[in-house]
């Protein structure tokens, strides 16, 4: 029997693909992220201001990242690559 492989409904997860950024939520205070890089070359997601998070994800590798604990809308980049952003929204 085949096993399942559908993600939980409340996953959070950020996935990259074609160096862009995509965030799956809800995203609640304090959950872990999944990070999901589907491109053959390294990332990094990085909080545009303060240090709310900061992780480097491997070419064709997964990560996870802690949300931060309080509940915004936090803007982040990619550190290798400039044109790369997105918006982890945490409530």
């Amino acid at each position: 029997m085949p096993a399942n492989t559908a993600m939980p409904a409340n996953t959070a997860m950020i996935t990259i693909k074609n160096f862009g950024f995509t965030v799956v939520g809800p995203i609640t205070p304090g959950q872990k992220v999944m990070i999901h890089n589907e491109d053959s070359e390294a990332h990094t997601v990085t909080a545009d201001s303060g240090n709310a998070f900061d992780v480097n994800v491997p070419a064709s590798s997964t990560a996870t990242l802690t949300a931060p604990a309080k509940a915004g809308t936090y803007k982040f980049h990619c550190n290798f690559h400039a044109n790369m952003h997105g918006t982890l929204t945490v409530g």
